[in-house]
């Protein structure tokens, strides 16, 4: 209702990401019968969807001092920087289930860019992006979904390893440090 009266990217954002947790939230329970691949798909598209969310209604925290200028430009929804990073480009498959992929051929294939800015900007800052995306969609339960900064809808816990970089490792560190920097 907040976007029919008063159409900004923060209320469409806000209509656009309470249904898509919404629909995690009711459906978690099926997504214990999926593939392992896709339950990582399942935690990338919401930690992703998430750090858009975070960018553009609290970029100072999900930018850091460097970056949080450009977060409005970058993650409204009507911007061409949303496509790019939410793209899972070289990956979706044509068919479904995913067969005869390992995760780590997935994730060697994505765009190097969107897996640097997950391991360099959104993973550093996973929890408290999630904390600040229940607290703004007024979705509590998105805070059961992450833990000790892995995203853990679908993704157990101690697989985390799929989280850690496997390429790239010192520039990941070095975009880490320069939006952590203060």
């Amino acid at each position: 209702m907040e976007f029919l009266g008063k159409s900004t990217p923060q209320s469409w954002y806000r209509a656009h990401n309470t249904s898509i947790a919404s629909g995690y939230i009711e459906y978690r329970d099926l997504s214990e019968t999926e593939l392992p691949i896709e339950k990582f798909f399942m935690d990338v598209t919401l930690a992703r969807v998430l750090f858009i969310h975070s960018i553009l209604m609290n970029p100072r925290s999900a930018l850091g001092p460097v970056f949080w200028p450009i977060g409005r430009i970058l993650a409204d929804p009507r911007s061409r920087g949303v496509d790019i990073y939410l793209s899972l480009r070289n990956i979706l498959p044509n068919t479904y289930p995913i067969a005869g992929q390992s995760i780590t051929e997935i994730r060697d294939a994505e765009n190097f860019a969107g897996r640097l800015i997950d391991y360099g900007i959104l993973l550093p800052r996973a929890q408290s992006l999630y904390e600040f995306a229940a607290t703004d969609l007024d979705e509590p339960h998105l805070c059961g979904f992450i833990e000790n900064g892995n995203p853990t809808y679908a993704w157990h816990y101690d697989d985390r390893d799929a989280w850690e970089p496997r390429r790239s490792r010192r520039l990941t560190n070095l975009v880490t440090q320069i939006c952590t920097a203060r």
